[in-house]
């Protein structure tokens, strides 16, 4: 149930992409909130007190911080991905979302014109996440137009000598060994990658963002590279995806507030059952019944 992540400019060989980067320029719309307090039949019920503190201590743990992201809201959006040609399995990528505003200084300086709230994701298909979100008018979460904390790409001038680069990419291998570290010498394209979440990686996200931003800093700083960009969220075709809206209520049972994607749901069509990431729940939970003939 792997959602095939890739960079920007789209290195993978098994599968086409849809790549975009799709902003408004309004804040989102907090109309029509969703209200999930209501007792619900299916799928996990939580406080949203729970939810709220497991997202903040998320976001503290990634950022390396002890406060921020207070007043936060709670969001709701549905989604899916194809996981093959056709129209089964599909991954579910219906979220709760808890969206804060963040301090300048812990947002990347390529993104901070752009991005001045963050989003702890959970996914119903089991896995979490954290991004950077830009203004979309709107939607409230809007986290498929948003950049990872995961992921870098930097393009090498053209006149870079392979010796320095060499050097550099030793230095980062050395101090910060959580960041993977990739020279793409055939394109001149570096790429630093870590585990903040768990989006298309079924390893345990063991990554800081203070790490990745250092290894960042040092590229920068490093005058042997042209751009550097954060990855935005890229996945397979088709997919669809669903404006985000504010949740209310003392409980939340996103099982219930599904809309647009309950026929896939109810259908079978999904890979998997909907759970909630750990430690809110179960985390990716396959679906034995997944593609009914």
């Amino acid at each position: 149930m792997n959602a095939s992540l890739v960079f920007s400019v789209c290195l993978s060989s098994s599968v086409v992409f849809a790549c975009g980067d799709n902003v408004g320029s309004e804040l989102p719309a907090d109309a029509a909130p969703a209200d999930s307090s209501a007792a619900c039949p299916i799928g996990p019920t939580i406080t949203r007190s729970q939810f709220v503190e497991q997202s903040v201590t998320y976001l503290h743990t990634a950022f390396g911080v002890t406060a921020g992201f207070d007043a936060g809201t709670v969001a709701y959006g549905e989604g899916w991905v194809s996981l093959g040609d056709g129209g089964c399995p599909l991954a579910d990528w219906t979220t709760l979302s808890y969206v804060a505003p963040i301090e300048p200084a812990l947002v990347p300086i390529e993104l901070r014109a752009t991005h001045a709230r963050v989003a702890a994701v959970w996914a119903m298909n089991g896995r979490r996440f954290i991004a950077y979100l830009p203004a979309v008018g709107g939607d409230a979460a809007p986290w498929w137009q948003g950049a990872m904390p995961d992921n870098v790409i930097a393009v090498a001038k053209p006149n870079a000598a392979q010796p320095q680069i060499d050097q550099l990419v030793a230095e980062l291998a050395t101090d910060q060994p959580t960041v993977r570290v990739v020279w793409l010498d055939a394109i001149g394209i570096l790429t630093l990658e870590t585990t903040i979440g768990n989006f298309a990686f079924d390893d345990a996200a063991t990554g800081r963002i203070p790490n990745i931003e250092a290894a960042t800093e040092a590229v920068r700083a490093s005058g042997l590279f042209e751009s550097v960009a954060w990855s935005g969220f890229v996945v397979r075709i088709p997919n669809e995806s669903y404006p985000a809206v504010v949740v209310e209520g003392d409980e939340l049972s996103p099982e219930c507030l599904r809309t647009e994607t309950r026929t896939k749901r109810d259908d079978n069509l999904f890979s998997t059952i909907p759970a909630l990431p750990a430690p809110l729940g179960a985390g990716p939970t396959e679906n034995p019944n997944v593609c009914p003939e």
